[in-house]
Formats: structure tokens, C-alpha cells, sequence
């Protein structure tokens, strides 16, 4: 039992009516974000922030991480359609716990 603690980056594709599809979520990315640049100019303060988030990161900061092929072509579906008003990488920390099960 106890809470657990996940901070890792997901690329989402924000549709009109504000659902985000999430292409590659922090499971997938985290061997990448360990080898990344971006995770090396963060990783002092990576684990300081303890509120839940999802915001999406600046367009000016270098996410030097890649989609993979099957990523790369769910992203090229959703982004065929008129439907989605953004896509990118979002900064995610969540919170689960075995309480209760």
C-alpha cells in the first residue's frame, strides 16, 4: 500500500472540444526522457513539484525527443482532421494510490 508518484512528459493532440488523445504517454517516454537533454537542463528540479499537472510544454523550450514510428502515425491520423486546434509536448505529474483496493 502507499501513493505512488509519476513525473514524465506525454505528447497529446488537443481536439476542438478540449479532449486530449495522448500519442505517447510517460510509460512510453520514459527511457527517452531519461536520455534527453531536456531531462538533463530539468532533472534538478524534476521531482520539486508535488501538485498533479498537466501543462503543455513552451514551444521555446527543446523537447529533443523523438515519436516513434507507430507514435509518429497516430499523430499523422488525428492531425488530418479539422478537429484538433494543438499538438505537442505536455510536462504530466500524477498521483495513484493502493489505498482502499
Amino acid at each position: 500500500m502507499g501513493i505512488y508518484f509519476d513525473h514524465g512528459i506525454e505528447y497529446h493532440v488537443v481536439q476542438s472540444s478540449g479532449r486530449h488523445v495522448c500519442i505517447a504517454n510517460t510509460q512510453q517516454t520514459d527511457a527517452r526522457l531519461l536520455a534527453s537533454k531536456f531531462y538533463e537542463r530539468h532533472k534538478d528540479s524534476w521531482f520539486k513539484n508535488t501538485g498533479s499537472q498537466c501543462v503543455k510544454i513552451d514551444q521555446s523550450e527543446i523537447v529533443d525527443i523523438d515519436l516513434t514510428k507507430n507514435e509518429q502515425n497516430a499523430l499523422n491520423a488525428l492531425t488530418t482532421t479539422s478537429d484538433n486546434i494543438m499538438h505537442g509536448w505536455y510536462d504530466v505529474i500524477t498521483f495513484s494510490d493502493t489505498y482502499g483496493l
